[in-house]
């Protein structure tokens, strides 16, 4: 198999489930556009009353939780581009940037999730096991940052309503389940992915078996002891030498780059909606969180290849 066309670029989506029950989540991940940190942050203060916009599924604005104003995301000349995969296998320190400025990180020393975001959110709990974060926010360190994102598309009441429901039927859930649907404890996170595109040649060398019958005579005994010939059709295999060659595209292969959450139950969420990926802006963190990638690409490529 060649990886000289291996390339990879991060999506991001929303779900909303019963297994993910204090959580709303997202997914994002990708390697970055040339350019600096400095152009890639921004702050986004409300222009009524000063507070801090946050980013609003519904319409795809930044509204202001206090006053209602609402501002349009601006809209970024940079495309979603997919990067070479041996350039950004070993990152070069202009090849990293922090997520958005003044983004705060906090690792929680329960399962070891390292989870980004951006005054005024706190991490006052793992949004992954529910350990207390004991642990002091620090400044985020640079990362290899997202190429795109997936814009949430479920609302804070959304998912906390969903989230209400799904209790109401669990008739023996116990008494502190409940406190998940509350609106405090519902908190949107985005989770890191990689996605790699491969063009793949195989050549194989090898035996081929083709299935013939033939026809063949026995003897048994009937319902009287008389002996009776009888026939029947007997499968054989006949081998041969086989050889060729294999080409196959593969195009935006979803790797998981979080180990906080089951495979299976990440999988079961595809196929993600890549048509409605959008350039990484910052804007789109404003209000929620980000998982730093605990998968690094030259693993992601590995699970790739399975």
């Amino acid at each position: 198999m060649s990886d000289d066309d291996q390339r990879r670029r991060i999506a991001s989506e929303e779900f909303n489930g019963p297994s993910l029950i204090s959580i709303r989540k997202k997914i994002m991940q990708a390697p970055p556009q040339q350019t600096t940190a400095a152009e890639k942050v921004h702050r986004y203060p409300c222009q009524a009353c000063g507070a801090n916009l946050v980013f609003e599924p519904k319409d795809g604005c930044l509204t202001c939780p206090y006053c209602g104003y609402k501002e349009l995301i601006p809209t970024s000349a940079e495309q979603v581009e997919e990067r070479s995969f041996e350039q950004y296998l070993r990152p070069r320190a202009d090849q990293l940037q922090v997520l958005a400025q003044d983004a705060l990180e906090v690792q929680c020393t329960s399962c070891g999730a390292i989870v980004t975001f951006v005054p005024p959110e706190v991490a006052r709990e793992c949004d992954f096991c529910g350990a207390k974060i004991v642990a002091q926010p620090k400044s985020a360190d640079p990362t290899v940052a997202p190429e795109g994102v997936l814009p949430f598309r479920i609302t804070h009441p959304q998912a906390t309503q969903a989230v209400r429901g799904w209790l109401s039927s669990r008739w023996f859930a116990p008494d502190a389940l409940k406190r998940f649907a509350s609106p405090e404890a519902i908190d949107g996170i985005y989770l890191p992915y990689w996605t790699y595109d491969a063009h793949t040649t195989s050549y194989y060398v090898g035996q081929r078996g083709e299935y013939y019958y033939e026809t063949e005579n026995y003897i048994e005994r009937d319902a009287q002891g008389n002996s009776v010939q009888r026939t029947r059709q007997v499968r054989k295999t006949s081998w041969h030498s086989a050889s060729g060659t294999v080409s196959r595209w593969f195009d935006d292969l979803v790797i998981p780059a979080t180990r906080s959450l089951p495979p299976n139950r990440l999988y079961a969420l595809e196929p993600w909606d890549l048509v409605e990926l959008k350039a990484y802006e910052p804007a789109y963190l404003s209000g929620y969180k980000a998982q730093r990638y605990q998968l690094e690409l030259g693993e992601g490529f590995e699970q790739a290849k399975v």
